[in-house]
């Protein structure tokens, strides 16, 4: 019994291992022995809980920037900008989907918000501007 209780209390040095299976529908957390990388332990999680809650804990922000890039960074990282796209893109890739049954409504309120938003863009450009 001696023996046996020695073994449990072995020291192994161990490092963690986090990423993608193969199916890319879960991901893998392990602990791996250092020596020989050989799994210790393994759990694979459902990608979509942790995908969630990943995305969650990092608090991404939206941010539309006066040069009419739309930039997304995440508040609880400071890793910077994570990606910026142009205005005009966005709006490009919300056309092609516009279904034709939908069209006439989707496309005036879509024009409504752009032509609103650029009043205020001309607005305090106006304001800018000095006054002789």
């Amino acid at each position: 019994m001696a023996e046996a209780m020695s073994d449990l209390t072995d020291t192994v040095q161990v490092q963690p291992e986090f990423r993608l299976d193969a199916s890319r529908e879960g991901y893998i957390a392990a602990l791996t022995e250092a020596s020989s990388a050989a799994p210790v332990v393994a759990i694979r999680m459902p990608r979509s809980i942790v995908d969630r809650t990943v995305l969650e804990a990092a608090g991404l922000t939206l941010e539309l920037r006066a040069d009419g890039s739309v930039a997304v960074y995440a508040d609880a990282i400071d890793l910077g900008t994570l990606v910026s796209v142009p205005l005009v893109r966005l709006v490009a890739e919300a056309l092609a989907q516009i279904e034709p049954e939908e069209a006439v409504q989707e496309l005036a309120s879509l024009v409504t918000a752009l032509e609103q938003a650029l009043a205020l863009a001309q607005q305090e450009r106006d304001r800018q501007i000095p006054h002789t």
